[in-house]
């Protein structure tokens, strides 16, 4: 297989996680109020975002080899590796998203709504970034690490 092809199935592959989560995250906004932290709540979500994720990332290695065995072994290893990284990436995010707001919502800046939009996005960006180098690691790969923690952050 060509390395065009390996990226487009990578892709595909990619963004059919992404429309898998997307029904979690809208179910979950709806219930998040009411659980007793935040902190847990982010965890708890995160840590889904990135079992579903690292389930259909950990794939992709042994769909582009047609390797049952790498198979396998991708989805163990990104199901772990995608829960823990989500998990902590979202922490991670929250806190980042609740600091920066808290400073925001008290300025009297006319860009405080943008900024926190801004900020939100950035949050995503590091539950990303962490859920990409979870399937990084699955590979062994200090390039892929790379990659993958450069593709959670687009994404």
């Amino acid at each position: 297989m060509n390395a065009k092809m390996k990226i487009f199935l990578s892709s595909i592959i990619g963004l059919l996680g992404g429309v898998a989560c997307w029904p979690v995250i809208e179910s979950f906004l709806h219930i998040q109020n009411d659980m007793s932290s935040i902190i847990l709540a982010s965890s708890l979500l995160g840590g889904v975002i990135g079992l579903i994720l690292g389930l259909f990332l950990g794939t992709i290695d042994g769909v582009i080899v047609k390797s049952s065995k790498k198979l396998k072994s991708g989805i163990i290893w990104g199901t772990l590796f995608g829960l823990l990284g989500g998990a902590v990436g979202s922490i991670i995010g929250r806190i980042l998203i609740l600091k920066a707001g808290d400073y925001l919502f008290r300025s009297s800046s006319s860009l405080s709504s943008f900024l926190i939009v801004l900020i939100k996005g950035i949050g995503w960006s590091v539950l990303g970034a962490f859920i990409g180098i979870g399937s990084g690691i699955v590979l062994h790969s200090k390039g892929k690490v790379r990659l993958g923690a450069i593709g959670g952050v687009t994404g």
